[in-house]
């Protein structure tokens, strides 16, 4: 047995509470290491002063003023700090603030969104069905139009015209 396992179990065999193999390897461990031995002597010492010491007597009606207290508290707690304990998980004022923002953002939406027959993608889509498979005018890609043709700009827009038209551009 190793030093670190005697001192793992160090409370186990002063206690008594270890099986008679792990307490018969420790006793042999002991007999052949004296930093354990004299590891075991010092918390045995430890162990029988603290048993000759008594604990505090508790004052009458301790338990009853300390119950009292948490009531009080419990019953003085702000909403948002007992919310879990009515099942919520997420706080009244975080759900709140949730919603608030659900609704700012929302109306920012509305109020910044873009009618698409503003952009001319209905009169696009229209040219394309009539006929005319320009890559750039159906895919709205007329900012890869100065792409050099070696760049992966251009490649894409050459890639797909070729689909569209059979030409290479």
């Amino acid at each position: 047995m190793l030093c670190a396992d005697v001192q793992d179990k160090l409370d186990g065999y002063l206690g008594g509470d270890l099986d008679p193999e792990t307490h018969g390897a420790i006793e042999a461990h002991l007999r052949g290491c004296s930093i354990c031995a004299q590891a075991v002597n010092q918390a045995g010492r430890v162990r029988a002063v603290l048993r000759q010491c008594m604990a505090p007597p508790v004052p009458q009606g301790f338990y009853e003023q300390v119950m009292a207290r948490a009531r009080e508290r419990r019953r003085l707690a702000p909403v948002w700090l007992t919310a879990s304990q009515r099942g919520w998980r997420v706080p009244v004022i975080w759900r709140a603030a949730m919603a608030a923002g659900l609704i700012v953002g929302l109306a920012i939406g509305a109020l910044t969104a873009t009618d698409l027959r503003q952009l001319g993608v209905q009169e696009t889509l229209l040219a394309a069905k009539a006929g005319e498979p320009d890559a750039t005018n159906v895919y709205r890609l007329d900012y890869f139009a100065s792409a050099p043709t070696d760049s992966l700009a251009g490649a894409f827009v050459s890639l797909v015209s070729f689909e569209e038209t059979g030409e290479r551009r």
